[in-house]
């Protein structure tokens, strides 16, 4: 997560930036009771992952709906990644390592352990349509 907290949303490779953008028009969509799904699966069609929105909107509705607090994204103008952002980026990107298994205890502790299993399965396949599709969130490049 740290990866990517605080960066310049401009460091991200495609998929980590379709990610922030579809991300902070969900959160900004629920936010002025407009439909979250309609906002943003144009985003995922343009990019060629239409089957993509389905995982990505009951990873959002779940985090919405039975989070355990809050977590922060920024308005869709802002520059840098906030740490919702960063989170579900990470959770996301790790599904290409050895270690995404790793992480049933912070998707309990988001979601609880009851609907942990199913959050962790989301983030699974959001990852892997993503991997097959080439974009998978990479961690940013640094810039100097």
């Amino acid at each position: 997560m740290y990866n990517y907290l605080d960066r310049e949303i401009a460091a991200l490779n495609a998929g980590g930036r379709l990610l922030v953008c579809v991300m902070r028009e969900w959160v900004n969509a629920a936010q002025q009771h407009r439909c979250p799904v309609g906002a943003v699966n144009s985003a995922f069609h343009e990019l060629g992952v239409a089957e993509a929105a389905m995982p990505f909107h009951r990873i959002m509705a779940m985090l919405a709906v039975h989070g355990s607090r809050q977590l922060g994204f920024a308005p869709p103008c802002g520059g840098r990644i906030a740490e919702g952002e960063a989170i579900i980026l990470s959770f996301i990107a790790q599904q290409a390592d050895d270690h995404a298994g790793q992480n049933a205890q912070l998707f309990e502790a988001l979601v609880g352990a009851e609907r942990a299993p199913a959050m962790q399965e989301m983030t699974k396949h959001l990852g892997m349509l993503l991997i097959d599709q080439g974009l998978l969130p990479a961690e940013p490049a640094y810039q100097q």
